[in-house]
């Protein structure tokens, strides 16, 4: 699967493939789809990307940044 296939950004399947490469893809994208879903305001992504900063490379938690502001929380 491509990252526009099933309205998904490139970006959004780079995160996929960053966290859950070593996972089938319809698993990994199950996961992302759960953790982008359970984020659906300023104050949880704000969560998510503190935990990320604290997690994460910074090329993944660039991702995590634009990914929010596409969605127009930040």
């Amino acid at each position: 699967m491509n990252g526009d296939e099933g309205g998904r950004s490139p970006e959004l399947d780079q995160v996929r493939q960053m966290l859950f490469g070593d996972l089938p893809v319809e698993e990994g994208w199950a996961l992302v789809d759960a953790a982008v879903s359970g984020a659906r305001d300023a104050d949880r992504w704000e969560r998510i990307e503190r935990e990320a900063a604290e997690t994460m490379n910074d090329d993944l938690l660039a991702l995590v940044k634009r990914m929010r502001h596409r969605r127009g929380l930040g």
